[in-house]
């Protein structure tokens, strides 16, 4: 499957893959860079003290108490141009069967996160920022939705990307998920085959392997994911991952929990007109 993969994908991206740092990812086209107003909200350094990483995760674990800890923090800007919002909006399906999906389908925020299996960024925002964010979710805040951006062609993470879907087909994307992202827990870029597939397959509880992988190797998965990924990075722009649409703000790169928390409440406030959740 995955040779065949590689050949649908379009050489220029794969090139672009490889020269593009994956800690910024920069939004051409439909989508301008304007959502941030200050260096602070670039993408962070990719080394930290371990001292800095206790102080990050040391978060509230109730809902409010996180909403309250956004106001500390400058939110990323509403997208201005109505055009835009409007698009951005759009990419959020919330349909209630969705299996690469967290959270109520009538969530006031919506975060859409374009991502990557191969990419040591994604993981990193995952661990740092997002896994934090599960009280919002709880809570009816917050609903969060997958879309694949198989960007690292040359490590084949177009494969995984078919992967998740077979796994979502399964009711096992989340496991698969975040059994995939840990390959990059140390930097790397994990570089798909059968074999890491199936390892990562039953490590997300996944029964049924050998049907998993037939299916994970179709035309028909492969055609979904080369779908989603050129509608990110053709129609969207985007060139790199990860990228979060939140409502109608975004946030590039594996930035502080502290960014997410602030421009979540500021979509919620804009949802419903408070910062309070009742």
């Amino acid at each position: 499957m995955t040779d065949k993969a590689s050949e649908r994908r379009n050489p220029v991206v794969v090139l672009l893959a490889a020269a593009i740092c994956v800690t910024v990812a920069i939004i051409a086209g439909l989508i301008i860079y304007n959502a941030t107003k200050s260096k602070d909200h670039e993408a962070a350094p990719t080394q930290q003290t371990s001292e800095q990483t206790e102080t990050e995760v040391a978060l509230p674990t109730d809902p409010q108490g996180l909403l309250d800890v956004g106001a500390r923090e400058q939110p990323a800007e509403k997208v201005a141009n109505e055009k835009q919002r409007k698009a951005m909006l759009a990419e959020a399906r919330r349909d209630p069967q969705d299996g690469r999906a967290l959270g109520k389908a009538d969530a006031p925020v919506v975060m859409v996160e374009f991502g990557d299996f191969s990419c040591p960024m994604c993981e990193r925002a995952q661990e740092e920022s997002i896994s934090k964010l599960t009280p919002l979710i709880d809570a009816g805040v917050l609903r969060v939705e997958w879309k694949d951006m198989a960007f690292f062609g040359q490590y084949h993470s177009e494969y995984a990307a078919a992967g998740g879907l077979a796994a979502a087909n399964r009711g096992k994307f989340w496991p698969f998920h975040d059994a995939a992202y840990k390959l990059s827990a140390d930097g790397d870029h994990p570089d798909w085959n059968e074999y890491l597939l199936r390892q990562t397959a039953q490590k997300a509880g996944i029964e049924d392997v050998d049907e998993f992988i037939e299916e994970a190797g179709s035309d028909e998965l492969a055609s979904q994911v080369d779908q989603q990924t050129d509608h990110a990075s053709t129609d969207l722009g985007l060139q790199g991952t990860p990228m979060f649409f939140i409502n109608d703000r975004f946030i590039s790169g594996a930035q502080d929990p502290q960014l997410f928390l602030a421009t979540i409440r500021a979509a919620y406030k804009d949802a419903t007109g408070r910062t309070n959740i009742k």
